[in-house]
């Protein structure tokens, strides 16, 4: 008989619930996915299909900058009466530590599902990461979503053997229906429109490459609080550009498919699904180390180019692949070929494998 799962996330998310999708045809009514909130206002999400078993909590939070901290206290009794072997949790949200609680007092297994790494860990506060290293010593096995996930673990003194992946994912054979589409742009912008995304970075990026190729352009997709400036500004500099404003999932590869190259700079980033989405329909990735999908997903040179945040540097590298079309094709392969490994099965066996292994 099939242990019971229960999954706490903050909000319902392309890129996760395909994995629980996968990992409900194993699990079936053994397995609920239970979220916080349907979606965060700062996204534009909608996904209904849902293949997998959930319950939506009582919205309950509040709201500092871009973060989200939820205190959905109704996940007591969703707890006591789905009565799960296993409680997957994500993040430390007071909900997320209530579950926690929850394993404890019960001895039930308790697995962590992280998109975190070290780069955005050592930025938190002396008493958030004392919660951390309370919270692993009571865990049973850690989810993370790459090798950037798996050092952070390792600084925690986090055991090789509790370390399991489960990659952030698209649905790749859809997104390869759309891989010949006809070049439009010559590149794409995409993601939310925050300053720590680095918009205006890619603007410089591209003023200094307009002296040098006229005729550029870019597709920018998303939406955000800076976006009437980023519109703006690219008027301001003659910069041609196309906006068609926030896309849904569906419709994300055909307009993908139809830029040569994705400029993806970040403060910091998790991962960056977009280099995903990216690579899913050949577009080589021109990113920084700062994104988790950097020596990951992206390896420099290989399927794209992983640059210091050097506008200088940018150019010239960028100008390099324009112009030289062995070069452009090379990169463009090796992306559809490195999607491969980045799959909805690998990224449910991953979660899969961690159960496994701590209830047995």
């Amino acid at each position: 008989m099939n242990k019971k799962i229960l999954i706490l996330q903050n909000q319902i998310t392309p890129y996760r619930s395909i994995v629980f999708d996968e990992l409900a045809k194993k699990y079936k009514n053994n397995l609920l996915v239970v979220y916080c909130n349907k979606v965060e206002s700062n996204r534009k999400w909608i996904i209904d299909d849902l293949k997998h078993n959930s319950r939506l909590l009582n919205k309950s939070f509040i709201k500092i900058g871009h973060k989200f901290i939820y205190f959905n206290f109704d996940v007591i009794s969703v707890l006591k009466n789905f009565s799960p072997d296993v409680v997957i949790t994500y993040g430390f949200n007071p909900v997320m530590l209530l579950a926690w609680i929850y394993t404890f007092i019960k001895r039930k297994r308790h697995l962590i599902l992280t998109d975190s790494w070290l780069l955005t860990v050592n930025k938190l506060t002396f008493f958030h990461r004392l919660v951390r290293k309370v919270v692993f010593k009571y865990t049973h096995a850690f989810i993370c979503v790459g090798k950037k996930g798996i050092e952070y673990l390792k600084e925690y003194k986090v055991d090789d053997d509790k370390i399991f992946i489960s990659q952030l994912v698209t649905d790749n054979d859809y997104y390869r229906k759309f891989i010949f589409q006809k070049k439009e742009y010559d590149f794409v912008f995409s993601g939310r429109f925050i300053d720590i995304k680095k918009p205006f970075f890619v603007i410089d990026v591209l003023k200094i490459l307009k002296e040098k190729l006229p005729n550029i352009n870019i597709l920018l997709i998303g939406s955000g609080e800076v976006k009437d400036q980023i519109l703006e500004k690219l008027k301001e500099e003659n910069i041609d550009y196309y906006y068609p404003g926030f896309i849904q999932q569906k419709d994300l590869p055909k307009y993908y498919a139809s830029a040569k190259l994705l400029l993806f700079p970040t403060e910091q980033d998790p991962w960056g699904l977009v280099a995903n989405e990216a690579c899913a329909v050949g577009v080589p990735v021109i990113t920084c180390d700062n994104a988790g999908v950097a020596g990951d997903l992206i390896i420099d040179g290989y399927n794209g180019y992983i640059l210091p945040l050097q506008i200088d540097v940018w150019v010239k590298k960028i100008e390099i692949i324009l112009n030289d079309k062995k070069l452009y094709e090379k990169l463009s392969e090796n992306a559809l070929r490195s999607i491969n490994k980045f799959t909805v099965e690998l990224a449910s066996k991953g979660i899969d494998d961690a159960i496994i292994y701590a209830t047995h």
